[in-house]
């Protein structure tokens, strides 16, 4: 059975790399990076409209395959099952949903910085038909051109508690939240091709505040997360602290009204190449708190350079 869904998902895998002008969604134009959108400057805006930002209510993501050839995130529907495009050389994909999401809950996407592997939390059970109720981490592997089947880490990083919102750094530890209360933000390394006991990140980022979505640099030297803390712009804003020296971080730096607004700012991502910013912008419900209409913003990355000489610094 492992054998044939392996091939399944690699067939259905390589349909979506084909090339697909004739699938190809509003506004997608040709095979240029980024599915062939304008590029943003200080201003965050939306992208992709019609595409991957649509009515849809996106949930979390993008992320980006390092060649750029792919792009993942989730939609906010009772399946919130993984979408993605693909490009060809003729140009891109239409939006298709991954060969592996139902029937199970999918969330959360995050590319390893080498491109081999997809992260991502699910509520799938680890046995076909056993009972499953919280969150787990999970991923899947290129091979062959396709995926592999969907693995579980299992403990130390999987618990009873919930395992969501990871991040990647290349040497494949992660850093990911537990919910709550309180949310608690932890990191897990990766040794000798297993993944150890996470350590509780310092009070520098945990707090007993709502926080989460984090996004870790390759090398580990920053991370983004999103924030209710104190002194932002609004509902859950976007701060920046960096790696030093001692291992330690500093204290967390809101993005600012450049990036933050009333609303909630989440699920931020650096493109591998470096270039820009995405983000997740969530309006809030005008009952209860929550959040809704959520859409799919890019920016220049120059707002992280902005934001290190800011007087925003939040302990």
């Amino acid at each position: 059975m492992h054998q044939r869904s392996r091939r399944t998902y690699a067939a259905l895998f390589l349909l979506l790399i084909l090339p697909a002008a004739a699938h190809l969604g509003a506004g997608c134009r040709g095979p240029g990076p980024y599915l062939d959108q304008e590029p943003p400057g200080l201003t965050p805006k939306i992208f992709a409209p019609g595409i991957v930002t649509t009515d849809r209510n996106e949930h979390l993501g993008p992320t980006f395959s390092p060649d750029g050839d792919l792009i993942v995130w989730t939609y906010f529907t009772r399946e919130r099952g993984l979408q993605m495009v693909a490009r060809g050389k003729d140009g891109w994909s239409g939006v298709q949903g991954l060969p592996f999401n139902e029937p199970f809950k999918e969330d959360g996407p995050c590319f390893a910085p080498d491109g081999q592997r997809l992260y991502f939390f699910s509520q799938r059970p680890v046995r076909l038909g056993a009972a499953k109720d919280d969150w787990d981490i999970w991923y899947v592997e290129r091979r062959n051109g396709g995926w592999s089947d969907p693995l579980n880490p299992g403990p130390p990083l999987n618990t009873d508690r919930n395992e969501v919102f990871v991040a990647v750094a290349a040497d494949r530890s992660l850093y990911f939240c537990t919910l709550g209360p309180p949310r608690i933000m932890w990191r897990s390394q990766h040794h000798d091709g297993a993944y150890l006991t996470p350590e509780r990140l310092p009070e520098a980022v945990n707090t007993d505040l709502f926080y989460s979505h984090p996004y870790v640099a390759p090398d580990e030297s920053y991370l983004i997360f999103s924030s209710t803390r104190p002194g932002g712009q609004g509902s859950a804003d976007l701060y920046l602290t960096r790696r030093r020296s001692d291992g330690g971080w500093t204290a967390p730096r809101n993005l600012g009204p450049a990036v933050n607004t009333p609303a909630a700012e989440r699920s931020p991502c650096v493109t591998p190449d470096g270039e820009y910013l995405f983000f997740v912008r969530h309006q809030l419900t005008d009952e209860g708190g929550g959040y809704c209409c959520g859409d799919v913003y890019w920016v220049s990355a120059e707002v992280l350079a902005a934001a290190d000489t800011s007087n925003t610094a939040h302990d």
